[in-house]
């Protein structure tokens, strides 16, 4: 009896594992269709059927990358009071890299063959851009928050400058990828996020004070002396 034909969606998802494992070990330039199809045991021919040819493997991989790792930054957040959810995110992200590592190195190789492939780098700019806006709406919240601090700033470039910071991050665990540096350079950065994000702007309070304030019992002028 034969055995169970895989669907073509369970098929293309074992080859574009095959293909992330090909490409981790071997780079870009190791990213064949021969290739692919031995890592996975499958025929070459079935590797075109699904992709085409070499470059629709690629870009096929990059897409799947992206939708794996760049993932929202913004969700599950809901428990974290909203002045907060910002710098959670990027603590967040930022610990996470060290399960990522190998999927880092690949994006980036990505952005370099990006120089000289007009559609890997517009997919990437379409990705870091999506990235951004997630973030957008979690500094609105911290700026909310901060008035007085940070109300001069706009969101989306708060949040372009935590994706930088991110990024930053990554690019750090790649030229230095020693674990014990890593951890303290997450201590670092969680001392100084926790320094801008545990404090609350006072401006609502400053302003119910003077409500207060203006009600007080003081005398009027040209009162002070009338009890006698």
């Amino acid at each position: 009896m034969p055995g169970r034909r895989a669907p073509e969606a369970e098929r293309r998802q074992q080859l574009l594992e095959s293909a992330f494992a090909v490409a981790a070990r071997d780079g870009l330039d190791g990213l064949t269709i021969r290739a692919v199809a031995a890592e996975a045991g499958l025929s070459h021919g079935l590797v075109l059927f699904h992709f085409g040819s070499k470059d629709g493997l690629l870009h096929a991989l990059l897409n799947w990358v992206l939708e794996t790792v760049m993932i929202r930054p913004g969700e599950d957040l809901d428990a974290i009071p909203p002045s907060r959810r910002l710098v959670a995110a990027m603590e967040r992200e930022t610990a996470e890299l060290a399960d990522r590592q190998a999927w880092t190195s690949l994006l980036f190789e990505f952005w370099i063959r990006g120089m000289t492939d007009d559609l890997i780098r517009a997919r990437m700019q379409t990705a870091m851009t999506a990235y951004r806006a997630d973030l957008a709406p979690l500094a609105a919240d911290l700026i909310a928050a901060r008035r007085s601090q940070l109300g001069a700033l706009a969101p989306m470039d708060l949040a372009t400058v935590a994706g930088q910071v991110i990024l930053g991050f990554a690019i750090q665990q790649l030229v230095d990828p020693d674990p014990d540096r890593q951890a303290h350079l997450r201590r670092t950065l969680a001392a100084l996020l926790a320094a801008i994000g545990t404090s609350e702007d006072r401006d609502e309070d400053d302003h119910d004070d003077d409500e207060h304030d203006d009600g007080d019992d003081d005398p009027e002028p040209g009162h002070a002396g009338d009890a006698r």
